[in-house]
């Protein structure tokens, strides 16, 4: 969550796949640039945008008032992540998920 956050001109080259930014408050200005698309967004409370940060530079303009905003993205541990369930996976204490089946 970024709490009345301005950013520089960036990419975000550790996210894999999609960003997701969703605004919210009471704020004037803040217009998210996505420089190689040439789009300057004027999101307002609600609006999400969906762009992929890691090969897109990004960055909001100046603003006034209460200005936050949820961010999502995956990292590229992701991964990672999936050879650390596949060590777990066999564990005792370990409960795969619904999609995997019953527990042993």
């Amino acid at each position: 969550m970024n709490i009345n956050f301005r950013t520089r001109a960036h990419k975000d080259v550790q996210d894999f796949g999609l960003c997701i930014a969703m605004p919210f408050g009471e704020w004037e200005g803040g217009d998210l640039v996505l420089y190689e698309l040439g789009l300057v967004l004027d999101l307002r409370q609600g609006s999400l945008c969906v762009f992929k940060s890691s090969i897109v530079t990004h960055f909001n303009l100046d603003f006034t008032g209460k200005r936050f905003a949820i961010i999502l993205h995956t990292d590229d541990k992701i991964a990672t992540a999936e050879q650390c369930y596949e060590q777990w996976a066999n564990n005792a204490n370990f409960i795969p998920s619904r999609a995997e089946g019953p527990s042993a």
